[in-house]
């Protein structure tokens, strides 16, 4: 598979690699861990797939809705939908940053049914004001998507810098910038915006976001994790539900 923008792929037709006689078969995308990649990395099939998968996990949840208590729908929706939200997240979450969106609506419409059943005509602004839905997230002790990549993303800086991981290119990942002491990341240099798309431009950015007493790879990781959480539902907007 030959990666790039699609200014870059004008050679594909006519690179050919050959191991031992042998020709390699050229392919337009490869599944790896679970995670579909595309020569743009666009992450673009994974994304739908993910999305049909939610979707029929959600028609499920919707038709035993009726038979289940608040502690059994958030056991479910954790095990049967953000399972699958959440692997490999932050691989593929800033990729399709504004189709997390449409994943969002998605997860809203089977939260905002459960609380309040049926939705009648009357009833439709309540269920898409984005006061709702914080409070039906609140209410299920859950993030949002967004949230969700936000939080996983900074969870990975964190481990990264505090602890020393077995592949040595992530270790090498995010480094601190030595004329700020206050923690500080800095930013890879990058030429091409698919490079503001891996993990390691991304992580640096929200790394930097956070407030100086979350951002302390110094604290635990419970006190970390838990300070991160705080932060995210302190500063919910509505772009994330």
């Amino acid at each position: 598979m030959i990666f790039g923008q699609k200014s870059d792929l004008r050679l594909k037709d006519k690179t050919h690699i050959h191991c031992e006689g042998n020709k390699i078969e050229q392919v337009d995308q490869f599944k790896y861990l679970g995670v579909i990649f595309d020569e743009f990395l666009s992450f673009k099939n994974h994304f739908d797939i993910i999305l049909s998968r939610v979707a029929n996990a959600t028609t499920c949840l919707l038709k035993i809705r009726k038979y289940l208590n608040l502690r059994l729908f958030k056991t479910l929706i954790n095990s049967f939908i953000y399972s699958i939200v959440d692997y490999c997240l932050p691989v593929w979450g800033c990729v399709a940053m504004h189709n997390l969106v449409c994943l969002q609506a998605r997860i809203n419409k089977l939260l905002t049914f459960f609380f309040y059943g049926k939705i009648n005509s009357s009833s439709s602004r309540k269920r898409n004001n984005p006061h709702t839905i914080n409070e039906i997230l609140q209410n299920c002790d859950v993030l949002g998507v967004s949230e969700r990549y936000f939080y996983q993303t900074a969870s990975f800086v964190y481990k990264t810098l505090k602890f020393t991981l077995p592949v040595d290119e992530i270790n090498k990942f995010f480094v601190f910038n030595k004329r700020s002491r206050r923690q500080l990341l800095a930013i890879p240099l990058h030429r091409t915006k698919v490079r503001e798309k891996c993990i390691a431009y991304q992580g640096a950015k929200i790394w930097n976001s956070l407030p100086v007493e979350v951002r302390d790879i110094n604290l635990p990781h419970y006190d970390f994790d838990s300070k991160l959480i705080h932060w995210c539902l302190a500063n919910r907007k509505n772009v994330f539900v």
